[in-house]
């Protein structure tokens, strides 16, 4: 089940020609929102083993901050968020960036479901169109287009064809083809 959050939504603006920097390993897969939440939380990214171009977020603080208050303390103005919702697993919220990249917020219970424990993932646009896949949730940037990019579709639809182990392998530089392709 997917389902749009009231408060935040997405302006229909063209994508910028301003490329994710982060650590500097995945330069350009990713836009301007992206870079400005990665800047927004100076040392709080950490990659995350074995999934190249995604990040988890350190720091008590950080498992409290609702996704919503992590966008809006970056400058981003408008963003769409999802909740996702899978049988048997944390419901999620997505945040899927115009310019490339995202976030992936895991809304996880602790101590017998009293205390709420947000696990929060940032996304560069190749990590995060895999995850997707991954969860069978490519639906959030299919079914969405006013509130993604043509490339975002174009990335999904390319990087489904791969088996999951050559996606990690390959999908941060066909990434980085196809903006070189799209946005020439």
């Amino acid at each position: 089940m997917m389902q749009g959050i009231s408060g935040c939504t997405r302006s229909s603006s063209s994508p910028s020609r301003v490329e994710f920097i982060g650590d500097g390993k995945y330069r350009g897969d990713g836009g301007m929102e992206l870079e400005a939440l990665w800047r927004g939380f100076p040392g709080v990214w950490k990659e995350i083993r074995g999934c190249p171009g995604r990040f988890t977020a350190r720091g008590k603080r950080m498992r409290s901050t609702e996704v919503q208050a992590l966008v809006e303390a970056s400058g981003i103005k408008e963003a769409k968020i999802w909740r996702v919702e899978k049988s048997g697993k944390d419901p999620m919220d997505v945040v899927v960036f115009k310019t490339g990249g995202g976030v992936i917020t895991y809304r996880k219970s602790a101590n017998d479901k009293e205390v709420l424990v947000l696990v929060h993932t940032l996304n560069t646009e190749s990590g995060l169109l895999r995850k997707l896949l991954d969860l069978r949730r490519e639906n959030v940037i299919m079914e969405n287009r006013e509130h993604h990019s043509q490339r975002a579709r174009v990335l999904t639809i390319i990087l489904s064809f791969l088996p999951s182990d050559a996606r990690s392998d390959r999908a941060s530089s066909i990434t980085r083809n196809i903006w070189n392709a799209i946005d020439r």
